[in-house]
């Protein structure tokens, strides 16, 4: 560009130019081309080839800081085996990574952060049983992570008869119910 005149190639490059020596530029470019901690690949088999796919998590910014969540995130509300479906594989659709790869950091309020633990509490007492069993599987398909509760659901004392001898669905019971349930037994 010239004194005095602009014209779109020259403020084109000029703007690329700022783009590249940019962090965010160069923290977009490591992301699209190493496999890092976020990007799940997938190999499948189409006619006589093997094609990988690859899927970044979502990423979001909110606070100043990049989270694997976004502010709005809730945790499921939803019985202990959709919720452990959710701690395994995260969910697809909403590009959530595994809940268990989630930090007190991701979270955006204390009360979430409560919730977090919560849940790692309780899911770590399935993944136990699951390891002792040698059922564990680090990165599960939903099947094998449902494989895996059925081992590990043991210890969450799951049962169709309350303490009161009331009939309920145990199995349908909400995962913040049962960590309830959980912290009752350890206490008492």
């Amino acid at each position: 560009m010239t004194a005095g005149t602009v014209t779109r190639d020259g403020l084109e490059a000029m703007i690329n130019g700022y783009l590249e020596n940019s962090a965010l530029y160069q923290l977009v470019l490591t992301l699209k081309n190493s496999p890092t901690p976020g990007i799940q690949q997938e190999e499948t088999l189409t006619g006589d080839a093997a094609v990988t796919t690859t899927s970044l998590w979502g990423s979001h910014i909110w606070g100043g800081r990049l989270h694997h969540v976004p502010q709005d995130f809730a945790f499921p509300n939803s019985c202990s085996q959709i919720a452990w479906q959710y701690w395994m594989c995260g969910d697809r659709q909403k590009r959530y990574p595994p809940l268990r790869n989630l930090s007190r950091d991701d979270m955006p309020s204390t009360n979430m952060r409560n919730r977090l633990s919560d849940l790692r509490n309780l899911m770590q007492l399935v993944e136990k049983r699951a390891e002792e069993q040698r059922k564990w599987i680090a990165n599960p398909s939903i099947e094998q992570a449902n494989e895996m509760f059925e081992v590990g659901k043991d210890v969450l004392d799951i049962s169709d008869v309350s303490e009161k001898g009331r009939k309920r669905r145990g199995l349908q019971m909400k995962w913040t119910s049962m960590v309830t349930r959980v912290r009752n037994k350890r206490t008492s």
